[in-house]
């Protein structure tokens, strides 16, 4: 069903359902870098919470995207749930397993989360 999703044809001018699923990538292994260093002993969480109030009208602009490109294209409220249920544990789990894989620079939580910025899709 994404794949389907990801072949319809968008608007020039809107977000696109890659850059709304990147987006919400983003914003799922900022999360979850904030757990795992708070658990190292790093006090980043205000760090990721301020982090989120200048950055976090775009993750409910993200789900927005999705939920009205889906609708356009006729999906139905269920069938939207599931997309987003099943994209949500994918995204989840991939942040986390990257997280295993790499060392998160818990000492410049700072550096790391404002280049994320420069990753959202506007």
């Amino acid at each position: 069903m994404l794949a389907v999703l990801a072949a319809i044809p968008l608007s020039p001018f809107s977000m696109t359902l890659h850059d709304a699923g990147s987006n919400l990538f983003v914003f799922e292994f900022a999360r979850q870098s904030a757990d795992y260093c708070e658990g190292k002993g790093f006090p980043v969480r205000g760090q990721y919470h301020a982090w989120m109030r200048e950055n976090g009208h775009l993750q409910g602009k993200s789900i927005d995207a999705i939920g009205t490109e889906s609708k356009e294209n006729g999906l139905s409220q269920a069938e939207i749930g599931k997309i987003m249920a099943n994209s949500d544990a994918f995204i989840r789990q991939k942040a986390e397993s990257l997280i295993k894989e790499q060392d998160v620079p818990c000492g410049k939580f700072q550096a790391m989360i404002d280049k994320f910025s420069a990753y959202l899709k506007k």
